[in-house]
């Protein structure tokens, strides 16, 4: 006998297949859903962190750099500041350099000797006088020589002539007028002076 089996279970199989596939799809694509959406709040807020990273590191440059600035501007103006502490020092061994090196001439003289004209150019000094004799220059030159503000003292040269029935010994020296080593040295004048 044959059987004929009258429910569809075939088609309800199928039918079965079907919905359980479709549930299936339906749930992969609700993860792979979930798992976008987790991914992409995931990276935008690493995105959104290393944009306020970013924000936050352009700000401390802009701060750094105006740091920067105010600090070149000091160590200009410290600069100027030096330079202009320095030009007064200057000033004041230049104003009292003369003093000092008249101290050194004066102290140097013979009682036998007379000084006729100082003249300054600068640093080089020339000394003109009348010496009694030749000794009484040697005298002068050596003392000279023992001075802290006069170096590369030289005799230029000397002539003897009278006057009023003496001999006498006219003589021309050079010099350098050197400021000792713990002053800063003045700028060189450029036209000449008559100290005496």
């Amino acid at each position: 006998m044959i059987r004929i089996n009258l429910l569809p279970y075939r088609e309800i199989l199928k039918k079965q297949s079907a919905i359980n596939q479709l549930v299936v799809m339906a749930a992969v694509l609700v993860l792979i859903l979930v798992v976008i959406v987790i991914a992409d709040r995931s990276i935008s807020g690493k995105v959104s962190a290393l944009e306020n990273q970013i924000a936050e590191t352009k700000l401390n440059i802009a701060k750094l750099n105006k740091r920067t600035a105010e600090i070149y501007r000091f160590q200009k103006d410290q600069k100027e500041f030096q330079r202009k502490l320095d030009k007064i020092d200057e000033l004041n061994m230049g104003r009292k350099l003369p003093v000092h090196v008249l101290d050194q001439i004066s102290r140097a003289t013979p009682e036998k000797l007379w000084l006729t004209q100082m003249s300054r150019n600068g640093f080089s000094l020339v000394l003109n006088g009348i010496a009694l004799d030749q000794e009484t220059i040697v005298t002068f030159l050596n003392n000279l020589e023992n001075s802290t503000y006069l170096t590369n003292i030289r005799l230029i040269q000397t002539q003897q002539f009278s006057h009023q029935n003496l001999k006498l010994q006219k003589f021309t020296i050079n010099g350098i007028i050197q400021p000792p080593q713990s002053q800063p040295q003045p700028p060189a004048a450029t036209g000449g002076q008559k100290l005496g």
